[in-house]
């Protein structure tokens, strides 16, 4: 009885793995880059200026933020809110830039057959 049980119970996790990897499959996952680094491939491109984008979001956040703070800690600085202002408006127009400079779509790469092969029936 316990070897059926343990049988049962390593069925079960490797239905569940499998439930987790389909899922996993299926979500969004975060931008990963597969092969050589080519600069010429206008994806890598896309890719790159994608990264810088979250790059310089992260920055602007980081460090406005923590300006905003220290000037409400000590006293105020007048001109806090114009570069806020200038810095935001550059990070939207990269924004649109990275938009802009997307490639175009193409076709997926098929790395399974589409039509399995057809069982010769009895």
């Amino acid at each position: 009885m316990p070897a059926a049980l343990s049988h049962q119970r390593s069925s079960q996790a490797l239905e569940a793995s499998a439930t987790i990897n389909a899922v996993h499959r299926r979500c969004s996952m975060p931008i990963r880059w597969y092969g050589p680094a080519n600069p010429e491939d206008p994806i890598y491109r896309h890719f790159s200026r994608i990264v810088n984008l979250t790059l310089h979001a992260g920055v602007f956040a980081a460090i406005n933020s923590g300006l905003w703070f220290v000037q409400g800690m000590r006293h105020p600085w007048e001109h806090l809110a114009w570069v806020t202002d200038i810095w935001f408006t550059l990070l939207v127009v990269q924004l649109i830039t990275v938009i802009a400079q997307r490639p175009g779509r193409t076709e997926p790469v098929a790395t399974t057959p589409t039509h399995p092969p057809q069982r010769d029936q009895p």
